[in-house]
């Protein structure tokens, strides 16, 4: 291969994020997930909580100009800290 065609070759931001949108994770290849089949309704109490977890899970659905506008995307998940139940 030619010296200077080796020198001009670049990787870029959009390389990057092109691959990660194109691999996976070879941690998440041994999980399953399992989805809950618990509903908004099964969960007592805490509406003020309730309403503000659904407003940032579905933000994005809503709203997918603002996250191409800005190029980016929504998050991944929501962190819970605390022990069961609370």
């Amino acid at each position: 291969i030619d010296v200077e065609l080796l020198n001009s070759l670049v990787v870029t931001q959009e390389n990057f994020r092109f691959a990660l949108n194109q691999s996976n994770p070879s941690a998440l290849h041994e999980i399953v997930i399992e989805e809950p089949r618990t509903t908004w309704e099964d969960i007592g109490g805490l509406e003020n909580v309730k309403r503000e977890l659904q407003r940032h899970v579905q933000y994005y659905d809503g709203h997918p100009r603002k996250f191409l506008k800005f190029d980016t995307t929504s998050s991944h998940g929501v962190l819970f800290f605390g022990p069961p139940g609370c």
